[in-house]
């Protein structure tokens, strides 16, 4: 007889052990939500809302953390802290369906919780990039005279359809286009001039390579015409809000969908941004985001959500969003992070944009442990050999 702690960091690893124990698959059905621990975390809850969903947790073998002078009744509001297995979470949101002081809402909003699964078939245009069996590795192609890290390198069609080559080959699962550069203080380009800088170039690699292309773009415009060119999917880094005919042209011509995060324009945002929650606000603007896009036809199969690394964010908001990436999973889509060479790594360790290969490997191999299902990248070869052996070692690949 052995006996050991054992590592066991998601409902499918526990599922995986119980399989090799030799459950038979109902109880493995019966037990998963049992090994599954989630924390809920409630703002402004009154009082009485506190003591009763505290009670109720209580009754359940759970907890849920309160404010001190809840007690005492000497302040008015508390956040919460609710934490359990989800079966513990579904008896407490059973509980509270029947309670008055507004706590069948936060029943229904538990219950939405625990019932999330992400989606990882991500469908657009009769592709399916299957996200369940690899992380998807987006490279850069950016057609800029003034782009952060490589400005001036792909303007030439020539250059730019060998680079393209090269990041096939390297491994990259799409390729993103970008004709206006978007990085801190970058100027507008004219509708013409983007028009120029990216439809020849998507032609071209359409008829030399079978991928996925994307454009990053936030002008419906230039997406309607990418999408005549071959253009499969849409990188809006304004998340619909730039453009209001955004959404129908991705509906019409059935492109996958990547809606980003911003706050401002990217010649203001990274002014003093702030945020009292950069979580918390990501997820609102997320779920606008998202209804526009379902409102004009899109479907949820097609969308992917990116929190936009760098885009109005502070150091600190961007390492936040990193460590705490498995949060954006609510929204029940997979998750884009474009982190590569972007300044919050420069500062951290003041290097300068060249000098941020290995830094970028290093958080994109921790984006993917908490969570990223595709990656953009500069550096498709470093992202694409790190990220597989990472993905070996946390599936425990048999290979031989």
């Amino acid at each position: 007889m052995k006996i050991r702690e054992i590592s066991v960091r998601s409902v499918e690893d526990a599922e995986k052990l119980m399989r090799k124990i030799g459950v038979d698959e109902i109880g493995v059905r019966v037990m998963s939500p049992k090994t599954s621990h989630k924390y809920v975390y409630m703002k402004d809850m009154t009082l009485t809302q506190c003591h009763i969903i505290k009670q109720v947790a209580l009754a359940n073998n759970t907890d849920a953390a309160v404010h001190k002078q809840v007690v005492t009744g000497r302040i008015e509001k508390s956040d919460i802290l609710l934490f359990g297995t989800v079966k513990q979470l579904g008896y407490i949101a059973k509980s509270l369906s029947h309670q008055q002081f507004k706590l069948k809402e936060v029943a229904n909003e538990i219950e939405r919780i625990i019932k999330v699964r992400k989606n990882r078939i991500w469908k657009f245009r009769g592709r399916k990039i299957d996200l369940t069996k690899k992380t998807a590795i987006m490279g850069i192609l950016n057609v800029t005279p003034d782009s952060f890290s490589d400005g001036g390198k792909w303007t030439n069609i020539d250059n730019a359809l060998r680079h393209c080559e090269t990041m096939v080959n390297e491994g990259a699962d799409i390729i993103d286009v970008g004709g206006e550069s978007t990085r801190p203080g970058a100027r507008k380009v004219g509708l013409a001039e983007e028009l120029g800088r990216v439809i020849p170039l998507i032609e071209k690699i359409k008829q030399n390579f079978d991928i996925p292309v994307s454009i990053d773009t936030y002008k419906s415009k230039v997406a309607e015409e990418a999408a005549k060119a071959g253009a499969e999917i849409v990188n809006d880094i304004s998340g619909l809000n730039f453009d209001s005919n955004m959404p129908d042209i991705i509906a019409r011509n059935k492109m996958g969908c990547c809606i980003m995060h911003i706050l401002g324009t990217p010649e203001n945002m990274q002014k003093n941004p702030y945020y009292e929650d950069v979580i918390d606000e990501i997820n609102d603007y997320f779920n606008v985001s998202m209804m526009k896009a379902k409102e004009k036809g899109v479907d949820t199969d097609a969308i992917v959500i990116d929190p936009g690394i760098g885009f109005g964010k502070r150091v600190i908001d961007n390492l936040m969003i990193l460590n705490r990436l498995n949060e954006f999973d609510i929204h029940g889509v997979p998750v884009l992070v474009g982190l590569s060479r972007k300044s919050f790594i420069g500062k951290v360790l003041n290097l300068e944009v060249n000098e941020r290969l290995f830094s970028t490997v290093g958080a994109q191999i921790v984006a993917y442990m908490r969570g990223a299902d595709i990656l953009r990248v500069h550096d498709v070869k470093a992202a694409y050999d790190s990220i597989r052996i990472a993905e070996a070692i946390t599936n425990e690949a048999d290979v031989e």
